[in-house]
This record gives structure tokens, C-alpha cells and sequence, in this order.
């Protein structure tokens, strides 16, 4: 049997609607007056009973009663039958005193009907609920779970639950933080007691699953939670954090496994969205670092905010393709977007880019980011995240940009490494853009992020998947996280608070301990560290700081209007002398001149206090140097067996 279409359903529900209401108003009619009926009020019934009909049934016409999903009847749409009967019933009473006369409007009649119409009609479409219920209740519920929360993402999972039988997922109660709830129920399900009480409720209800149902709950709240759950061995799932629910509507599908960045996780950010579509709207922005972690989400949170054109700016292919195949085919709404491969050292690729699009925003997020590897390639350091930030910036006053944002770092402050180095560097040219032209430049500094290409999750992920050992730099070092959406968020929100010349810092909560990062990841993996897991200790890397900072010694900080991002005043240099540095450094690594490099470096950053990075070319050349004597005496060795009585006879 085929499923009926939209209108067909319409029609159906109008239909029983329409037998609802002739019952109902014929009903009152005998509750007010007896079996059987006067004459009169006979005549009265049969002239007015297809006029009641049809007025009813256009104010429930009119008030979207059959625009709803009715297997998903709700206690607001009750709400809006209640409304479109209360007016379907005054122009009811309105119609019959025009043509028959107030003494022939029995109002009590009408004040019956108003009720049992409501009655009725709401039980049409709470039975159409019931009837979807009991028939997909064949499918069998598999897992027993327990809800863990007390609010409305809570009541509404609970409802979701009840309308999704195929699901197969059993709901035997719910657990709250609120003693006052517990022994009351919330849709039919028992409140069963609180947090410290899921090992015990869970043996004796034979539950097979935990499902967190606070979006809003912070990291602390989730590992707690987590913590009795491991305890209990029972395994658990959450939804989403607030901001990550779509239009803030649960649905089952939502359910996820957790992640490490729940237990990391802080309340929703609060956006100036009005703000931020007013300063983006109808303009022309480029990102560059396209198709990174960073420049691909910065991509898809502006192209929320309609921009004209979104120019994606990379230099990798297959990262570059990604994003923008992301925001041809999935992204809604659509956005005008090109993409252009470009290396950003190449002053003329970028000049003509500059040229033709005419950006008006620009998102510097293309940098060398590895800390490791950038102690190995010093030189490419300094070319990608100085020569090719002064590039840009050079090409942004040129061309009039009205905006320019460097995504910098932490590892930037009182740098240890040559890629901390080489961003701090690009952020005291900057700094020195700020009185060129009309280009308001600003810099927005923050930590690592969850996730990120390289990061240290996926890292810990992988050797845990392989069996172990998960290896940690140093028991005590600590760094700053942030997922990525919440860094892109403020940094579009600091991107419209700048004037010029300010370094945005972002609030990133307390330091998290790399140690207990990779526990945590242990257990989400449903294993325990030190048993099953090992966690081995391997020392600092070359270039890595024990703990990161955000702040130069002289840096005041002040609030800014939103809680999250502060506002550092830029430190104050000589602009001419800052600039002669760049020029000897820019010409030292044009000519492969490391010390050259080195020694401008340090003067421009005296902070630096990093070992110095390791001479790649120089490792190359002495590969090399040792793998020609090996060939050559291999050789030799080859020669003398091969003609053992040819060196006698050039003695001779």
C-alpha cells in the first residue's frame, strides 16, 4: 500500500476534523437541551450545522493547523487549535445572531461546543501521534538508556525518543542534578534520582547506555558525568554542545559518541552576529590558508554572512579543491566564491590576485605552523610567515584593502622556536603597516586548536588505535585549546571591534596538561591508561616551550565589549630601524644565508631564546659527503677483486 501524499493527508485530517465538529456541536446541543430535541432548536441545528463546519474549519485553515507534522503533535499545537476555535467560535456566534437573531443564539450551546471541540480535535491529532507509536512499535527496542539532564534539550530528546521507535532505544528514566525533580516524571519517565546514583540505577534497570543531554554543561560537568559512567561500565554518549545544535532543536540523530573536545568544553560564545553580517555583507573577503583547518572554517563561517565574492587563496591542491567542492555543492545558502592557487611569497601571483579581486576583507591564515619541522627548515619559516605576510600586506595597502587580519599564535610570545619566531616577526611588521594608507591591520592571537592539521589529538588517536604507547613530551607541559569553530567565531568577532594597530587575544580558559589530554583520550577509546595503554615520556622537542603564554612583557591587556577576546595595546618600535632588520633578513634568505637570517632575527626579537635551529643543508651536505666515501670505497673494493694483478703492473 503506497504512503499518501501531503495533500491527501490534509484532506483526510479535514475530513475527520469535519465529523469532529458536527459531533461536537450536535452533542452540545442535546447536553444543553435533552433527547430529544425541541422543534426549534432542530431547525436551528440543521440550518447552522454546515455553516459552524465550514467556519471551523477555515480558522483552522488559516491558523496552520494543516501545516503540521501531526505524528509530532505537541503541546503547541494544542495551543494553536485552542486560538483558531476560540475565533472560529465568536464569528460563529456573530454569524447566527446577523441571521437568526440574539434570541435565537443559545450561548450556552456555543460555550459546550468551544469545549468539546477543542476536545476532539486535539484528539484527532494526538491519536494520529499514538496510531505512528503503536504501529512502528513493532520494531523492538534493543538498548535500554537513561537520559542524563533536567532541562529542555532533555524533555525534548524524551520526546524524540518516544516518536522515533525504530530507533530501538528503550527509555527507562532520567537523571538530574535538581533533587527536587527526583520521584516526579517528565513525559511518563520516572525521575530516578541524581549523578552520583547512575552505577546503582544502572545495575538495577539492566541499562545499556548513558546519553548526556546537556549541551550546555561545561567540561568539568562532562568528565564528572563520564567519570561515574567509567565507574558504573557503562558506556555513554552525548549531544552536541549548544552552539552545535542546529536552530537549537534535539533530534536522536544528533547522539553522538563523546569527544574530546567535550571535556574541554566551555559555555556557547556569545557573537554580535548583527554586528559581524553588517561588517561582511556585500563584501569582497580573501582567505588565505584556504584549504587549513583555520582558513577552510574561516571560509564556511563568513560565507554565512553574504558576503560578494569569497576568494579562497592556497597553495595545496587537494586542500584548496576540498573547500571549494565544499562550498559549491554543500554549502546552504549558496555563496559567490572563486578559488586561486597562489604561493604568497610570489609577489606578482599575489599583486594580480590584488588587481582582479580587489579584496576588501583578508584573513591571513596561511603560515608554517609545525614547530618541529620548522627548526629543520628555518629559511622556509621566515619566507612563508614573514616575507609572505609582508607580501600580502604590501598588496593590501596598494590596492585600498579596508581590512587585514593576521591569525597569529601563542608560540609567537617570548619565542622558543624558529616558527614562534617567524610569527612574531610577522607581527611586528604588521604592527608597522599600521600608519600606511587606509588598511585597518589588526592581530588576533590564540593557542592550539582540537583538530587541526597536525595537532596533537589526532596524533594520541592514531597511537592509540595502533595499540600504544601514546607518547608525551614531558609529564608537566601544558598548552591553551580552543575546538576550531570557536576560533574562527571570535576571530570574525574581534575582526569588526579592530581600529588599527590592536592584537586580539583570546580568552582560552585554563591550560590543559598534555598528560591528562591523552588519559582522557585513553578512556574515551573505552581502554585504561597504563594498563592497556601505555603513556611514554620522550622530552621536549627542539624548538617547544614546557608551557605557552599569550602575553608580552609590556603588553597591558584591557576588556573589550564582548567577555571572551581582550585587546593588548601593540608594543611601540622604531619603525625605520624595524625596517632595515626585514630588508636584511628578506635579502638573507634570498640568498640562503641561515647565520644572516639568524642574526637579523635576533635583533628584531631579543626574546628569543630558543638553541637555534638545526642546519638542514648542512645535514644534507654531510649525508651526502659520508654516502660519497662509502660508494668510493665501496669501488675500490670492487675494482681490486675484479682485477686483483692490476695494481702490480702499474707499479711496474
Amino acid at each position: 500500500m503506497r504512503d499518501l501524499t501531503s495533500r491527501e493527508k490534509r484532506l483526510l485530517l479535514m475530513f475527520a476534523d469535519s465529523l469532529a465538529i458536527a459531533f461536537c456541536y450536535l452533542l452540545a446541543f442535546y447536553l444543553k437541551f435533552e433527547f430529544p430535541l425541541p422543534p426549534a432548536e432542530t431547525r436551528l441545528f440543521q440550518n447552522t450545522i454546515i455553516l459552524v463546519i465550514a467556519i471551523k474549519l477555515a480558522s483552522y485553515y488559516f491558523s496552520g493547523c494543516y501545516k503540521g507534522v501531526w505524528r509530532y503533535a505537541s503541546m503547541a499545537d494544542l495551543l494553536v487549535i485552542i486560538r483558531a476555535t476560540c475565533i472560529a467560535t465568536v464569528v460563529i456566534i456573530v454569524a447566527v445572531i446577523l441571521l437568526y437573531g440574539r434570541a435565537n443564539c443559545p450561548a450556552p450551546v456555543f460555550i459546550i461546543d468551544w469545549l468539546l471541540t477543542i476536545f476532539a480535535v486535539g484528539a484527532v491529532r494526538f491519536l494520529a501521534r499514538g496510531y505512528r507509536l503503536i504501529v512502528s512499535g513493532q520494531v523492538k527496542s534493543t538498548r535500554k538508556v537513561l537520559v542524563v539532564g533536567d532541562g529542555d534539550p532533555a524533555e525534548m530528546l524524551i520526546r524524540e525518543i518516544f516518536s522515533s521507535p525504530s530507533v530501538g532505544l528503550e527509555l527507562v528514566g532520567l537523571i538530574t542534578e535538581d533533587p527536587d525533580l527526583v520521584g516526579n516524571r517528565i513525559h511518563g519517565v520516572p525521575v530516578l534520582g541524581s549523578i552520583e546514583e547512575v552505577g546503582r540505577i544502572a545495575a538495577d534497570k539492566h541499562v545499556d547506555e548513558v546519553i548526556i543531554a546537556m549541551p550546555k554543561a561545561s567540561g568539568a560537568q562532562v568528565r564528572r558525568i563520564i567519570g561515574v559512567c567509567k565507574e558504573a561500565d557503562v558506556k555513554f554518549r552525548t549531544l552536541p554542545p549548544l552552539g552545535d545544535i542546529i536552530k537549537g532543536m534535539v533530534s536522536v540523530n544528533q547522539i553522538r559518541d563523546v569527544q574530546v573536545e567535550d571535556l574541554l568544553r566551555r559555555p556557547p560564545i556569545r557573537l554580535s552576529t548583527e554586528r559581524i553580517l553588517q561588517s561582511i555583507r556585500g563584501k569582497r573577503v580573501l582567505v588565505t590558508g584556504a584549504g587549513g583547518s583555520i582558513g577552510s572554517e574561516l571560509c564556511r563561517q563568513v560565507a554565512r554572512y553574504d558576503p560578494a565574492v569569497l576568494i579562497l587563496v592556497e597553495q595545496a591542491e587537494n586542500s584548496l579543491y576540498a573547500i571549494d567542492y565544499e562550498l559549491e555543492r554543500e554549502m546552504v545558502p549558496k555563496v559567490k566564491h572563486t578559488a586561486m592557487i597562489a604561493d604568497i611569497v610570489d609577489a606578482a601571483r599575489v599583486d594580480e590576485i590584488f588587481r582582479e579581486a580587489r579584496p576588501q576583507f583578508i584573513f591571513h591564515a596561511a603560515a608554517h605552523k609545525h614547530v618541529p619541522l620548522m627548526e629543520r627548515n628555518p629559511l622556509e619559516a621566515f619566507k612563508n610567515n614573514l616575507i609572505g605576510t609582508a607580501t600580502l600586506a604590501e598588496a593590501a595597502v596598494k590596492w585600498g584593502s579596508e581590512s587585514f587580519v593576521l591569525i597569529s599564535t601563542d608560540k609567537a610570545v617570548n619565542p622558543t622556536s624558529i616558527m614562534g619566531a617567524s610569527k612574531r616577526l610577522a607581527e611586528l611588521y604588521i604592527q608597522d603597516c599600521v600608519a600606511s594608507g587606509k588598511t585597518a591591520f589588526m592581530i588576533v592571537r590564540f593557542g592550539n586548536v582540537l583538530g587541526s592539521t597536525g595537532s596533537v589529538v589526532p596524533l594520541f588517536m592514531r597511537q592509540i588505535r595502533q595499540g600504544g604507547p601514546v607518547t608525551v613530551t614531558h609529564p608537566e607541559v601544558t598548552r591553551y585549546f580552543m575546538t576550531i569553530p570557536e576560533a574562527v567565531q571570535l576571530v570574525l568577532e574581534a575582526a569588526t571591534m579592530g581600529k588599527g594597530g590592536d592584537v586580539f587575544v583570546l580568552k582560552m580558559g585554563e591550560q590543559v596538561r598534555i598528560v591528562d589530554l591523552a588519559k582522557d583520550l585513553i578512556r574515551l577509546s573505552g581502554l585504561i591508561p597504563g594498563e592497556d595503554i601505555e603513556i611514554v615520556y620522550t622530552g621536549l622537542r627542539a624548538g617547544e616551550k614546557l608551557f605557552e603564554e599569550l602575553l608580552l612583557k609590556g603588553e597591558n591587556l584591557q576588556a573589550t565589549e564582548h567577555s571572551d577576546i581582550l585587546v593588548a595595546a601593540g608594543e611601540k618600535r622604531d619603525v625605520h630601524r624595524t625596517r632595515k632588520l626585514m630588508e636584511m633578513l628578506n635579502e638573507a634568505v634570498g640568498r640562503g644565508d641561515l647565520q644572516g637570517a639568524l642574526r637579523a632575527m635576533r635583533l628584531m626579537v631579543p626574546e628569543y631564546v630558543g638553541e637555534g635551529p638545526i642546519d638542514q643543508i648542512s645535514v644534507l651536505r654531510n649525508y651526502y659527503l659520508k654516502s660519497m666515501k662509502s660508494i668510493s670505497h665501496q669501488e675500490l673494493e670492487h675494482a681490486a677483486h675484479a682485477n686483483p694483478g692490476q695494481p702490480e703492473a702499474k707499479k711496474q
